[in-house]
């Protein structure tokens, strides 16, 4: 294998070498165009119930106080977001997703040294 980047986890959860990392440290919001993706924290995301969203709320999963929800945009690509609240929405509800634009960070699709198929080792 090849080690493909070291840093504490602050410093990984802040800043990932490339969208391959983004997706092995477990963020899903990661998205391809070309040589460049654009990684969206999921506490970035939010979730607005509004029967004229462009999402659907596929589900939620509590871990004490956040609710990780998923979503399915209208095209079919998923997006998750980090909900703190008390009353999150529910599986099957409408949503606006709202994204906190400073929170997108641009990353290579893949290091250049690395081929795509190389795992972490």
């Amino acid at each position: 294998g090849t080690i493909v980047q070291v840093a504490s986890p602050e410093r990984l959860w802040a800043s990932r070498a490339d969208a391959w990392v983004a997706r092995f440290i477990g963020l899903a919001n990661v998205e391809e165009r070309g040589a460049t993706s654009f990684v969206t924290r999921p506490e970035a995301v939010v979730f607005r119930a509004d029967p004229h969203g462009d999402a659907v709320v596929d589900s939620a999963q509590r871990e004490g106080p956040v609710v990780t929800l998923r979503a399915r945009y209208d095209d079919g690509h998923e997006i998750v977001s980090a909900h703190a609240g008390l009353a999150p929405p529910t599986p099957g509800t409408r949503v606006a997703v709202e994204i906190d634009r400073e929170a997108v960070v641009e990353v290579p699709t893949a290091v250049p040294s690395r081929p795509a198929d190389d795992a972490v080792g």
